[in-house]
């Protein structure tokens, strides 16, 4: 089990993958429990070995019990400047943001109004649309923002 940074979070566990996303610099996204999800910008020493900072947090947090999905990164094509983060989690539902911090801040992308959903969901993405499966054993299909 991976731990959080004991001086943003208390080293809350984590229970998921973490999620990346190499265009623009380079970034890693961590999804503590009871905790936003870090944004770390990938840098490097003088020596050349790679080095993480935090680069932002999301202003949502998520539950303080397990269940919090793995962060999912997405871009069109690969085009930089396309990229969303998406986090599933059975509190706060499905949450996107685009991916690269603005202004040290994540910025939060509105979609509708998601289904309940189990513990260590992630959605499922294809021909412009999200995919969601419901707790009560039903797919959502809803175009991509």
């Amino acid at each position: 089990m991976l731990r959080s940074p004991a001086d943003r979070s208390g080293g809350e566990p984590i229970w998921q993958a973490g999620g990346t996303y190499p265009l623009e610099g380079g970034y890693f996204y961590l999804n503590p429990a009871n905790s936003p999800t870090y944004v770390y910008s990938l840098g490097f020493t003088g020596a050349g070995a790679p080095s993480f900072t935090l680069a932002a947090q999301t202003a949502e947090q998520a539950p303080a019990n397990a269940g919090v999905g793995p962060p999912v990164i997405t871009s069109y094509q690969g085009q930089a400047g396309t990229a969303i983060l998406w986090v599933y989690d059975p509190s706060n539902r499905l949450r996107a943001y685009y991916a690269v911090p603005q202004n040290g801040k994540m910025v939060r992308i509105t979609l509708p109004a998601s289904p309940a959903v189990n513990k260590f969901q992630r959605p499922v993405f294809g021909n412009g649309r999200y995919y969601l499966a419901s707790n009560n054993g039903g797919v959502y299909v809803c175009l991509l923002p």
